[in-house]
């Protein structure tokens, strides 16, 4: 038992010295290395070009200075490179640069850990529209005035230059035409809205104010009376909201030379609560320009007078629409309603249509049309006179009908037309013949 006793005393520090061995653990030390630098691999003074048109990218290539650094993470900044360019946009995917938009940018990559900058600059290039800035010529309009809209395309290299326009605020206020031309038609302020057709999302607007010119304004002050119309009309007024009115207007009407015109040719009258001037013309062989003056006296006012002109036109010319025809003169009718346009120019007399029709068999008639009358050629075509918006067309209907074989090498379904329009001027009867043409029924 002591023998045992005294080998453990003499073991125990090599016991000791094994179980310090066993349990000590080892410990790393990081060292944070700070970034000191950054350098691009293109210079700051280089311009690198991309074609947004082509999806071109381009990928920047840079180095962190020391090479260990600890944290190498970078973000990009874009500028504007100068004012009157747009700033390109992009898309950032790791260190690759994709343009969205078009324009420059001065490309800044700065390090997280201690904002260390180094540039370079982009041009992005497109020949689509990427933004669009437009302005009204005026932005201050009487009633009855126009302005018309220009606009600067980003980029100015922009190839589809074609833009819608609409009123988004202010419908009784002013239009805005397919051309871009805004009219005043009501008192008060109208966004205007323009939309680039090659990108839609290419979006401009703004306001215009329309204001009284004083006591009351025409929005139209000129009108035609213009064929195949009832001989009447009516001008739309518009009065200050600032006056009021109790005294009943006066109109009077005036021939070209100033001299009065008598109620039993001409009739106006005016109606400041609606706001309309109405007239009709009783003889129609009255030609020219003849003037309805009207006059109004706001309470505690002066009175005031202005003026509104219809134009009634001597002559007239028509021809068959020319884009519409072979150069043969002859036409198959395939469908239901085939319009033969007619150019026809206003005029300010009743006209009358006069058809002279010759069949395949040799025989022929003569016919006078009036608007909207069917007409049957035979028994596959018809013909019917409308109006439009140049005045009037000639419609041709196919029945149906089946077309036999043996119809159809006897070409029984050939009809030629001669029409001629007649009409009445200050100078008596006038008379307008058309080129002649063939109509040709199809087979079903």
């Amino acid at each position: 038992m002591i023998v045992m006793i005294i080998l453990l005393i003499l073991c125990l520090p090599l016991i000791l010295m094994l179980s310090l061995y066993t349990t000590t653990s080892i410990v790393a030390i990081n060292v944070d290395v700070p970034v000191s630098g950054i350098v691009l691999s293109v210079e700051e003074t280089e311009m690198i070009e991309l074609d947004l048109d082509k999806g071109e990218s381009f990928t920047v290539e840079y180095a962190i200075s020391p090479t260990e650094a600890s944290n190498k993470a970078v973000r990009f900044l874009f500028e504007k490179t100068n004012s009157d360019v747009q700033l390109a946009e992009f898309s950032v995917n790791g260190n690759t640069l994709t343009p969205t938009r078009a324009g420059a940018a001065k490309v800044t990559v700065e390090t997280l850990d201690g904002a260390y900058r180094d540039s370079f600059f982009i041009r992005v290039k497109t020949n689509r529209v990427s933004a669009i800035n437009s302005s009204p010529t005026s932005e201050n309009i009487t009633v009855g005035q126009t302005a018309s809209i220009d606009t600067l395309f980003h980029p100015s290299t922009a190839k589809n230059r074609g833009l819608s326009y609409r009123v988004v605020d202010g419908l009784d206020v002013a239009t805005v035409d397919r051309d871009g031309l805004i009219k005043g038609i009501g008192i008060g302020k109208a966004k205007i809205e323009v939309s680039s057709l090659d990108n839609p999302e290419a979006v401009s607007t703004f306001e215009i104010e329309v204001n009284s010119s004083g006591v009351m304004d025409f929005v139209n002050s000129k009108a035609t009376l213009s064929a195949l119309q009832n001989p009447s009309g009516e001008f739309i007024m518009v009065l200050n909201p600032e006056l009021t009115f109790t005294a009943e207007p006066t109109v009077e009407i005036f021939d070209r030379d100033g001299n009065p015109v008598s109620p039993s040719v001409i009739t106006a009258s005016a109606d400041p609560v609606r706001g309309r001037v109405l007239y009709e013309v009783i003889d129609r062989l009255c030609f020219g320009t003849f003037e309805i003056r009207v006059t109004l006296t706001p309470d505690g006012g002066e009175p005031h007078t202005k003026s509104c002109y219809v134009e009634q036109v001597k002559e007239i010319s028509a021809e068959w629409n020319v884009t519409d025809w072979p150069s043969d003169g002859k036409r198959t009718i395939t469908t239901d309603g085939d319009r033969l346009d007619i150019d026809l120019k206003p005029l300010g007399a009743d006209v009358v249509f006069t058809v002279h029709l010759r069949h395949k068999d040799g025989t022929e008639e003569t016919k006078i049309l009036t608007v909207d009358e069917m007409y049957v050629l035979n028994e596959y075509l018809s013909i019917q006179i409308q109006n439009s918006a140049d005045g009037a067309c000639l419609r041709a209907i196919r029945s149906d009908k089946k077309l036999s074989l043996e119809d159809l090498r006897n070409g029984i379904s050939d009809v030629t037309i001669n029409l001629s329009i007649t009409y009445l001027d200050g100078n008596g009867e006038k008379t307008i013949n058309l080129k002649e043409i063939t109509l040709f029924a199809s087979p079903l």
